[in-house]
């Protein structure tokens, strides 16, 4: 190859190489950042105590589990809090949970669940939920005490089919899943 086509073709190689670097180097950085937006939440010690509840076709459906104290760390919990993990699959039919201590130790104060490692809600509240999941749900406080939970799935709302009679007939409407005292 004659030089002074080596000398045109060699700055123009080296731009090309640049550039390509640069596209390469801007794709990895979008993969990474896609990749850490898929995450959820830190994973928990090995030690945590982890149940994996499938609710698939009981919408309205509610969960013990055995007696079981808490331990190893999950999220951002400081030394002395022990955690337990729920991951939890909800029925298609369902738009929430409520988690209860239904027995062990209940101390007074605030005791707060987590979904992925977010969103604190009081024990005993009703939390809604988007999809069937899997949803990761962590409970931590401190000590180890035995305690047994309570998840209850909360089924959505339905009304009946809409219904047409005549003047002197009946007829039957109905709905399921509402709170009596929320409704005016």
């Amino acid at each position: 190859m004659p030089a002074k086509l080596i000398t045109i073709l060699l700055p123009f190689r080296q731009t090309f190489l640049s550039t390509q670097r640069f596209v390469y180097t801007i794709l990895m950085i979008l993969s990474l950042s896609a990749l850490t937006n898929l995450s959820y939440g830190q994973a928990c010690d090995p030690s945590t105590p982890t149940f994996t509840i499938d609710m698939t076709g009981a919408p309205d459906s509610i969960w013990h589990s055995p007696p079981i104290a808490r331990d190893g760390h999950c999220c951002a919990a400081s030394s002395s809090d022990r955690c337990v993990e729920f991951n939890i699959t909800l029925d298609a039919g369902s738009s929430g949970i409520q988690i209860n201590l239904i027995s062990g130790a209940l101390p007074s104060g605030a005791l707060f669940y987590e979904i992925g490692c977010a969103n604190p809600t009081q024990i005993g509240d009703t939390l809604c939920l988007d999809g069937v999941g899997p949803h990761r749900i962590t409970f931590c406080k401190p000590g180890n005490n035995t305690n047994v939970y309570e998840i209850v799935s909360l089924q959505e709302p339905t009304v009946s089919p809409p219904i047409t009679v005549s003047d002197g007939c009946q007829g039957l409407i109905y709905t399921i899943g509402y709170e009596e005292s929320t409704i005016e």
